[in-house]
C-alpha cells in the first residue's frame, strides 16, 4: 500500500471511530443490586425508595434478593453498591398483592441529554403480573403506557422503552392517600416538558395466588440515539 494510502486510511480509521464514539449510547446510571451478604437486604440501602399504595415501605421491606440474578450482570454505573460490586447474585424482587413504585432520584438536564432511554431485565410469575417503566420531571410522574411481562421461573428478558419522542406515556397519581394510574390520555415523551427527576418501575401485580413474585435486576439509564 502507497504511503498516501496508509494516510487516508488511518484517518479514516479515525473518524470513524470518533463518530461510532460520538453515537454511542452514555450510561448515565446503572444499578445490578449486587448482594454478596447471603441475606435479604433494604432497597434503601441502594439508594431507592418503594411505595405501596400509598406506603413508604423502602425501609420495612427486604427487596434485594441474596440469590442469583440475570445471567449477565451490568457493572454499576454512578450507584450505590453498599453489599458488593457487581456480584452474580442479587437483584431487586417484590413479593406483594399491591401495586408499588420503586425509584431512585436522578437529576438529568433533557437539554443536554435529549434522548434518554430506560432499561431492565425482567421477570414475572405470571403473564397476567405487569412492569412499567417510571420517570418524573417538574410536570409530575408518568408510567409508559407500554406494559412488560416475562414470566418464567429462571430466566430474565431485558425491556427498554425511550424517554423521548412519540413513546406513549401515563400520568402516575402519587400523593398521600392514592397510588395508581390517572385515567387522562397517554401522552407524548416530547409532550412532556422539565428535567428528569427521579427514575424506576412501576409493578401491577396479578391478585392470583402466584402472580405476586416480580424480579427486576440491572436496571440501566442511558443517553444516546
Amino acid at each position: 500500500m502507497k504511503a498516501g494510502n496508509k494516510a487516508f486510511g488511518a484517518v479514516l480509521f479515525a473518524t470513524l471511530f470518533s463518530i461510532s464514539r460520538a453515537l454511542a449510547a452514555e450510561t448515565l446510571y446503572a444499578q445490578n443490586f449486587s448482594n454478596n451478604t447471603g441475606t435479604e437486604q433494604l432497597a434503601s440501602a441502594y439508594g431507592w425508595k418503594v411505595f405501596s399504595r400509598s406506603s413508604d415501605v423502602s425501609k420495612a421491606s427486604r427487596r434485594i434478593s441474596r440469590y442469583t440474578g440475570s445471567k449477565i450482570q451490568m457493572r454499576n454505573v454512578k450507584a450505590l453498591a453498599p453489599y458488593g460490586k457487581d456480584e452474580a447474585k442479587g437483584f431487586y424482587s417484590a413479593n406483594s398483592p399491591h401495586l408499588s413504585l420503586s425509584h431512585v432520584p436522578l437529576a438529568i438536564s433533557r437539554a443536554k441529554h435529549p434522548n434518554v432511554t430506560l432499561s431492565f431485565d425482567l421477570r414475572t410469575t405470571a403473564a397476567a403480573s405487569t412492569a412499567r417503566f417510571v420517570f418524573k420531571t417538574a410536570d409530575g410522574w408518568y408510567v409508559s403506557e407500554e406494559m412488560f411481562a416475562f414470566p418464567s421461573t429462571s430466566n430474565f428478558q431485558t425491556f427498554a422503552v425511550k424517554l423521548f419522542g412519540d413513546t406513549k406515556f401515563l400520568q402516575l397519581d402519587f400523593k398521600t392517600g392514592k397510588l395508581g394510574i390517572n385515567p387522562a390520555p397517554a401522552v407524548a415523551a416530547s409532550e412532556i416538558t422539565g428535567d428528569i427527576e427521579n427514575v424506576g418501575f412501576f409493578f401491577e401485580p396479578n391478585t392470583g395466588a402466584d402472580a405476586t413474585v416480580m424480579r427486576v435486576d440491572n436496571f440501566a439509564v442511558t443517553s444516546g440515539s
